[in-house]
């Protein structure tokens, strides 16, 4: 399968921290991640979903 932006796993640099950057000032307490997943996150990373939406629950 060939993805559109790159492979999952290696992101172009710097592509997720600017929309960060741009929804943070909506989301104060926003918090950027980067898996080793594609669309599929649950199904492709699923320890790695899982401890996030549990951290999320905790705050």
């Amino acid at each position: 399968m060939t993805r559109q932006y790159g492979d999952a796993r290696q992101p172009p640099p710097g592509r997720g921290e600017a929309v960060a950057a741009i929804r943070r000032p909506w989301a104060g307490d926003l918090r950027h991640f980067t898996t080793r997943a594609g669309h599929f996150m649950a199904e492709e990373a699923p320890e790695d979903i899982a401890t996030l939406i549990l951290d999320l629950m905790k705050r």
